[in-house]
């Protein structure tokens, strides 16, 4: 196997901080999610017959390198993540936080934004600028949802993280311009 697995400071940093703040029942369960949604994507590379290079965990999630995967495959590794966090959320039911944890999770992957899953979907199936323009829309969708909630819903400024951070994420990603090709996860 020989996988190389880096883990960023960033992700040690915010795992302490997120020990201390938030109550082990739900960052156990935020873990716990989070596992079997990458390991969903790991199961699926392997079952179609692509190979992991190298496995990258950060503060915004993870990285899988792989060999370059066909449109076909690309999709169904992609959608392997979300469907195992609905398997999660499904499947857990003595254990709530995981599973809203795995609900979360994979809706907010699912979004249309690269380097998402649902991103890495549209990729594979549309051209570049429909893409864009999908991504473009799903932004002003989110944030415009975001400024809802925390005005007319009264649910404060936490429902705009996620518009926040699929922007961030899109805007900090690198493309990848030689082989091995990079699958975000």
């Amino acid at each position: 196997m020989g996988h190389k697995i880096r883990i960023s400071p960033y992700a040690y940093i915010s795992g302490v901080l997120l020990l201390m703040v938030v109550p082990a029942r739900w960052w156990i369960g935020a873990v716990l999610a989070a596992f079997f949604h990458e390991l969903s994507h790991l199961g699926a590379i392997y079952l179609t017959g692509g190979q992991v290079i190298g496995i990258s965990i950060g503060g915004l999630g993870a990285k899988m390198e792989t060999l370059p995967m066909s449109r076909g495959r690309e999709v169904l590794c992609a959608l392997a993540g979300p469907l195992g966090s609905l398997l999660v959320a499904f499947g857990l039911p003595f254990f709530p936080e995981a599973s809203l944890c795995a609900t979360v999770q994979g809706i907010y992957n699912i979004l249309p934004v690269y380097p998402l899953d649902g991103g890495r979907i549209l990729r594979a199936l549309f051209p570049e600028a429909v893409c864009a323009g999908i991504e473009v829309f799903t932004f002003i969708m989110l944030l415009g949802l975001g400024i809802w909630c925390c005005f007319a819903a009264d649910l404060g400024i936490l429902p705009m993280i996620p518009g926040f951070a699929a922007l961030i994420r899109t805007v900090n990603r690198k493309i990848p311009c030689k082989e091995p090709k990079t699958a975000v996860q």
